[in-house]
């Protein structure tokens, strides 16, 4: 009997403990959780509200996407640019202030310059009838050119679009901005209504009212949120089976003003249902939780605490050394099912060690073969210990543990740094915006053991959102840069084929001529009496103007090469002045001969030869052209002169020199196309080259050289001279430049004319620069006249220029024209004036002094 009031005190007590462990909190937990979720619905419902206010405001901005695009197809066209530009009124009410009467949803219009002066408009709205009266709209375009968004207008709340006014493809610079607009009205507040299935009304300061439904009105509204503060929903009201949350909002324009209220209302059925499920689910509970005190106090009895006292009463009685013949059945089962179950907890346990290690091992296997390199970067700026083996092959060896700068500039200490420097911002900086500017700033594109590797980086934060790591992912693109430059090469070559072609009698003279250069030239300057400094500048303007005739063809390998060497012998020239080994400078000149300077040029022809064959690119017309010494042609003359009345041999003499004449124009007409495409990649606008000239001929051996000089006064107008349109619209210019070369015969000698009309020479700029250059003292420059200043600009090394570059900058290009000028006894006056134009003016004897012409190789024709 004791033995049987301790097995019901032992299963009472479990009981008990059975009830406050589980049953308890089970009650609890359900009561918790009912009263946490249907709160939790009603604050869903309420934020569900503001979020469909929310997006009901966005969807309303968004409706100005739907003219966005018609605005800017009218923006991005050259026809309106240059009609704008133009201020042609009659094509822009034609074409822009008819807008609203052909294209849908469009109900005004206006366009404006940058300035925000209204050029035209169409529907009468006060913000845009002399200006644009929004500074909102004026600031923004400032920062991008299209947008749309709300704005509150004179005659109701209107979605706006803004664009540009440019060219077709949008290069051609901006000229104004064009504005259109649309005004809400109820059909477009049922279409956002169709998409959020919510019904919306807007109620405006200015008194305007827009609703989607007609349940909506405005008296309804003001009862409903009469004593409801903005911003707040309104209570969640039960209407049969269904739930209706109601909010208002302030509601803003593009400009961040508040103008009115706008108000949501939803409907739903599912909340009052969630309701009512959760209460049959806590009398579900209830009953549950009562089924399982029984359940488990019936288990608990026969598989827990009947096996207990069994096995106990067995210890008893192999402790009083009697035999256990019989173990009931329970407590053989009730052991084999637990060691069961432990050794299923085991065979488990081993199962998801074996697949985390293989998957582990397969995830590494997939990220070296993946021929892109990953690493991690550690606050303290260490690599990480895991990497990919493609990291290995970009830097040449294990990296782990490394400092990141150090293995990114290992042999730039300057660099590294920096890059130490932004990469602690990364770990220091807690705004995620900030962060990701920051990382911005790392370097895109690397160098490495001569592999062009790409770079990029990902922050990766730990689970309270610091951030912890910085990953790098890094990617060969050695071959697709390669594949890039060859491209370029051929593009490059393709122009250079397009110029050649076109100029092709030009193209031979100008190889001719500096293979001559090559051979002759530089030995010439060597053995020239002069004084150093005067052959190597002499040298040093013959390669200044190779270098232009070839930038005229667009030889893309030879131009750099020039310029580079032009460099060189600038600096050689002035350590004549620094030292006086004058041997040495003498000696690095003839080092130019040694490296065969027309080497320089084969890489460019056999492109050439490549694409036209050589028989197109030296092509003669052997029938029409006889090849004649010059000195013989002299001596011809001569032996005429003596055996000839004077009258026949003049005659005769001008008959025979017409035959080894040529037209000037075939000199310098090429100077057309040239000036047009330097303009065109410089960017300025230019119209048609005018180019006009009698039929006047000259031998074209001894005005070639005058004739290639040229080149630098049309680079010269192309870099210093025409201005962008900008600039030149503002000083009531045309957009385009104009630029003219003219010539003809004036008795016995060639005028020839170039002018444009651009910025003109500004005295003062060239008086401070002869002065900071110490070409002359700043008290003897400031009594100099604005054409005594014009006239230095003819010196050697004067130029305005800020910087070197292959087309400006090292001030020899017109010093090289006046000494071609003066070659041919002729003389140059320059006429400039300042925002007008400039124009230089050459006159030149047609005929050669015969008592100081030397014979020359070569022929004529």
């Amino acid at each position: 009997m004791r033995h049987s009031s301790k097995r019901r005190s032992l299963t009472s007590e479990m009981m008990i403990w059975i009830f406050l462990l589980v049953v308890l909190p089970g009650i609890s937990v359900t009561a918790y959780f009912y009263i946490t979720i249907t709160g939790a619905l009603k604050e869903s419902a309420y934020e569900k509200e503001l979020q469909t206010n929310y997006v009901a405001q966005r969807s309303i901005e968004s409706l100005g996407e739907t003219i966005l695009g018609v605005t800017i197809t009218n923006g991005y066209w050259e026809a309106n640019r240059q009609a704008l530009l133009s201020r042609d009124m009659e094509w822009l009410e034609r074409n822009i202030g008819d807008m609203p009467r052909v294209v849908p949803n469009i109900d005004f219009v206006a366009e404006a310059d940058l300035e925000g002066r209204i050029l035209v408009q169409a529907g009468d709205v006060e913000q845009f009838q002399n200006r644009i009266e929004v500074p909102h709209l004026l600031e923004r375009f400032g920062e991008e050119k299209t947008f749309s968004g709300l704005l509150d207008t004179s005659k109701g709340l209107a979605v706006v679009a803004v664009s540009q006014v440019t060219g077709d493809t949008g290069e051609n610079g901006t000229a104004g901005l064009l504005v259109t607009g649309h005004y809400l009205n109820e059909r477009d507040m049922a279409r956002v209504q169709d998409t959020l299935q919510a019904q919306l009304a807007l109620e405006l300061a200015s008194g305007q009212f827009l609703s989607s439904t007609d349940m909506l009105t405005l008296e309804v509204l003001r009862e409903i949120y009469g004593k409801l503060p903005v911003g707040e929903p309104a209570e969640l009201v039960k209407h049969d089976r269904l739930s209706v949350t109601q909010s208002a909002v302030p509601f803003k324009d593009m400009t961040g003003r508040t103008i009115g209220r706008l108000y949501t209302q939803s409907q739903s059925g599912s909340s009052m249902e969630t309701v009512s499920a959760l209460n049959k689910l806590a009398l579900y509970s209830a009953f549950g939780l009562a089924f399982l005190l029984v359940l488990v106090a019936y288990l608990l009895r026969n598989r827990i605490v009947r096996p207990l006292r069994h096995l106990t009463a067995m210890l008893e009685q192999v402790a009083a050394g009697k035999q256990v013949d019989d173990i009931p059945k329970y407590v053989e089962q009730s052991d084999k099912e637990l060691l069961q179950a432990f050794g299923r907890i085991g065979s488990l346990n081993e199962q998801l060690k074996l697949t985390v290690e293989t998957r582990t091992a397969a995830l590494q296997n997939l990220l070296n073969y993946s021929q892109q390199g990953f690493f991690t970067v550690h606050s303290d700026l260490r690599v990480g210990d895991e990497y990919s083996l493609p990291c290995v092959r970009f830097f040449g060896r294990e990296i782990a543990g490394a400092s990141f700068p150090e293995l990114i500039y290992p042999d730039n200490e300057r660099e590294a740094k920096l890059l130490a420097d932004i990469a602690a911002e990364v770990f220091v900086q807690e705004d995620e915006l900030q962060r990701e500017m920051v990382v911005s700033l790392l370097p895109e594109e690397l160098n490495l053991q001569e592999l062009v590797i790409s770079a990029e980086y990902k922050i990766i934060s730990g689970t309270d959102g610091s951030s912890t790591e910085l990953m790098v992912i890094l990617t060969d693109i050695t071959e697709r840069r390669m594949i890039e430059e060859q491209i370029a090469r051929e593009r490059a070559n393709q122009q250079m084929v397009v110029q050649v072609v076109t100029h092709l009698e030009e193209t031979n003279q100008i190889l001719t001529e500096y293979r001559r250069f090559c051979e002759m030239g530089i030995v010439d300057a060597l053995r020239s009496p002069l004084p150093l400094e005067q052959r190597l500048l002499s040298v040093y303007k013959r390669i200044h103007t190779f270098k232009g005739s070839f930038s005229m063809l667009q030889f893309p390998l030879i131009v750099p090469r020039l310029h580079a060497l032009e460099t060189e012998l600038q600096a050689r020239i002035r350590l004549i002045g620094l030292s006086p080994d004058y041997e040495s400078v003498e000696e690095s000149l003839r080092e130019f001969r040694i490296m065969e300077l027309h080497t320089w040029v084969d890489e460019d022809l056999k492109a050439l030869t490549d694409i036209l064959g050589e028989e197109m690119l030296y092509q003669r017309n052997q029938e029409s052209t006889l090849s004649i010494p010059r000195g013989a042609w002299r001596r011809l003359e001569n032996k005429l002169a003596e055996a000839l009345a004077p009258t026949g041999h003049r005659e005769l003499l001008s008959e025979l020199r017409e035959l080894r004449n040529t037209p000037f124009r075939g000199l310098v007409e090429h100077y057309r196309d040239y000036l047009e495409t330097a303009a065109e990649r410089q960017g300025i606008p230019l119209n048609p080259v005018v180019l006009e000239g009698e039929d006047v001929t000259v031998d074209p051996q001894r005005f070639r050289p005058f004739a290639q000089s040229l080149i630098h006064v049309f680079r010269n107008i192309v870099v210093h001279a025409i201005e962008p349109s900008e600039e030149r619209l503002l000083q009531n210019k045309e957009a385009c430049g104009t630029v003219a070369l003219r010539f003809g015969r004036q008795g016995d000698r060639l005028i020839v004319v170039i002018s444009d009309d651009g910025r003109g020479i500004r005295s003062e700029s060239l008086r401070e620069r002869l002065v900071e250059k110490g070409i002359i003292a700043e008290s003897a420059a400031r009594l100099l006249t604005s054409e005594e200043l014009i006239a230095y600009i003819f010196r050697d090394e004067m130029t305005t220029a800020e910087s070197v570059s292959e087309l400006s900058g090292r001030g020899v290009g017109l010093s090289a024209v006046q000494e071609e000028t003066e070659k041919l006894g002729g003389s140059v006056e320059v006429a400039s004036v300042p925002g007008e134009g400039t124009t230089f003016t050459f006159s030149l004897p047609l005929e050669a002094n015969e008592s100081i012409e030397e014979d020359v190789p070569g022929g004529t024709r």
